[in-house]
């Protein structure tokens, strides 16, 4: 996942039949892995929610389990230690939570956050990938939207973005091209943009460290995430994604 200045890419369009599919190298689950799975025995009722503790701060957000099922399970069971992962630095399969001790490693005020990454600079990879669902009824029109990064259809893994304020070159037919899956929503926008604001190098990877200290997924009774129209639309030319930069498209997608 490095790009290189100011849009970042997610994956996705609805196949809600399909879950993640396996790369080479042996998905002990062979790319099967359900909500139900992922929720299992999680305690309580109400929106599923993901608690992202960091170095600076927490952020508390909505997860789309009716919208987009099998991003969701792929998220919480990563989360929970629950879907089966290929480390990329030892090459071993591991069942361990995944998030918890990981930095965000590239940062775009103004646009984004994007974390998720073992290998903590972007180009790590998990052993399988995940296929795209569709974004209706969410978008990027207001901020803190959660979407999954990628290298293309159908590639995304681990790796997660937040956005700061309305993004709409990001949606389906968009500015941006390609399809970015949306599978939650975050509401400490202010947070986002603090951590998008710490001094950042020439590939936008943080010189000041931030780190997701834990990922708690729990069930909470309440309002939903509020919608957040702060903040102004990300340079264009660039995509948010995983792996080398993608040069945009000509122009815009109808």
């Amino acid at each position: 996942m490095n790009l290189r200045t100011s849009f970042f890419a997610a994956a996705t369009t609805l196949t809600l039949s399909a879950g993640a599919y396996a790369l080479p190298g042996g998905d002990p689950l062979s790319g099967k892995f359900s909500i139900e799975e992922a929720t299992r025995s999680l305690a309580g009722q109400g929106v599923l929610t993901a608690v992202i503790d960091t170095t600076m701060g927490t952020l508390t957000c909505e997860l789309f389990e009716k919208d987009a099922p099998n991003t969701v399970a792929n998220f919480v069971g990563l989360a929970r230690g629950l879907r089966p992962f290929r480390d990329p630095i030892s090459g071993d399969w591991k069942k361990t939570p995944f998030y918890d001790g990981l930095v965000f490693h590239r940062v775009i005020p103004g646009f984004m956050i994007q974390g998720g990454d073992v290998t903590g600079r972007g180009s790590g990879n998990i052993g399988y990938n995940i296929q795209d669902e569709t974004n209706v009824p969410h978008s990027f029109g207001q901020g803190g939207m959660m979407a999954m990064a990628n290298r293309g259809p159908n590639t995304g893994d681990s790796q997660f973005f937040v956005t700061e304020g309305p993004t709409p070159a990001l949606d389906d037919g968009g500015r941006a091209g390609g399809h970015y899956q949306i599978f939650g929503q975050c509401k400490e926008v202010a947070l986002v943009k603090s951590i998008a604001r710490v001094p950042r190098d020439g590939m936008d990877r943080p010189m000041q460290e931030v780190r997701i200290k834990r990922v708690t997924i729990e069930r909470r009774k309440g309002e939903p995430a509020a919608g957040v129209t702060s903040g102004s639309p990300p340079p264009a030319g660039l995509k948010p994604k995983t792996g080398a930069p993608v040069k945009p498209p000509a122009k815009p997608a109808n």
